[in-house]
């Protein structure tokens, strides 16, 4: 039953096509079931103008399908398990609960699939979808003085506006999509957002920084990984196959780090600190140095140089 200013609007009872081995398969499966329901009337709202601000709640009666939803170490005894199953948490959960200091909730990203190459925008609403894909179309043909040519996706309504459809069809881009409830045939980005989204929640975990800051985290965990070899490429890195030339890795530092920014002469006064302690943030676009952050202060500082 979905539930929507106290007045239930979408009911259904059927039988399950699946074979349940236990009460908790068959409580878990359709908790999956009731997500995919809770997705679909999010995003025929979002179309209607409803969009909602806040992550969507759940509900669910048994303890141990609870538990298995919640902590992947369960994940192991359930593989048996259909797989469209596991597409509940990387779907349901979105919006991120917490969003950056700058308001953005949402990530999008975009693969290529001949390179591996990734990268990814932060969004404040879903609706920035096309705007997102405009920035990366013009970045890409740019690099690579080529066209896009196809595009894949799962069908999301930020992706079948008409505005996002008559955009691609006058660039002469085919369009390719997923059928209903198939995450699988989207795979490739499917475990890319899920390998993001687990890189993240360690790097916060183990700098012990606030979730506000998933944002920097998604920027660098991009960063980093584009210059990481992978078994999609035989002897090369993503960003070599996109820009034909080796990375640079030396600037390579541990996010979340404890770092010692240098104060400039006309920032500081006689026997003040020549230094201000900070935290490692990334790579800033457009800068030839380093992103930090105070927490004192609550800014951000772009420099070269730090201890």
């Amino acid at each position: 039953m979905s539930i929507t200013y106290l007045t239930a609007i979408g009911w259904y009872s059927k039988l399950q096509t699946i074979v349940a081995l236990s009460t908790t398969e068959a409580e878990y499966m359709a908790a999956v079931e009731a997500g995919k329901e809770i997705a679909w009337m999010r995003n025929i709202l979002s179309e209607f103008g409803y969009g909602a601000q806040q992550a969507s709640t759940l509900k669910m009666d048994n303890q141990s399908a609870i538990s298995v939803s919640k902590n992947p170490e369960h994940h192991g005894r359930m593989k048996h398990l259909d797989l469209h199953s596991y597409w509940l948490r990387d779907k349901v959960e979105s919006p991120l609960p917490v969003a950056t200091r700058e308001g953005y909730r949402y990530w999008i990203t975009f693969l290529d699939d001949a390179m591996s190459y990734r990268a990814a925008m932060r969004l404040k609403r879903k609706s920035q979808a096309l705007e997102a894909f405009k920035l990366f179309k013009a970045t890409a043909e740019n690099q690579l003085d080529a066209k896009i040519k196809e595009l894949q996706d799962d069908k999301g309504g930020e992706y079948m506006s008409n505005k996002f459809i008559k955009f691609t069809d006058s660039c002469g881009i085919h369009r390719r999509h997923t059928t209903r409830n198939r995450p699988q045939q989207n795979g490739v980005a499917e475990r890319a957002n899920r390998t993001m989204g687990d890189d993240i929640s360690a790097m916060l975990y183990e700098a012990q920084l606030p979730p506000s800051l998933w944002g920097e985290a998604l920027a660098t965990q991009i960063h980093v990984w584009n210059r990481l070899p992978t078994s999609s490429l035989k002897g090369m890195t993503p960003y070599e196959a996109w820009f034909k030339r080796k990375p640079e890795v030396s600037h390579l530092r541990v996010w979340g780090c404890l770092a010692y920014v240098f104060i400039q002469k006309d920032k500081r006064c006689s026997l003040q600190p020549h230094m201000e302690k900070c935290v490692f943030m990334g790579y800033p676009s457009g800068y030839k140095g380093w992103k930090f952050y105070n927490p004192t202060t609550q800014k951000y500082l772009r420099t070269c140089r730090i201890r």
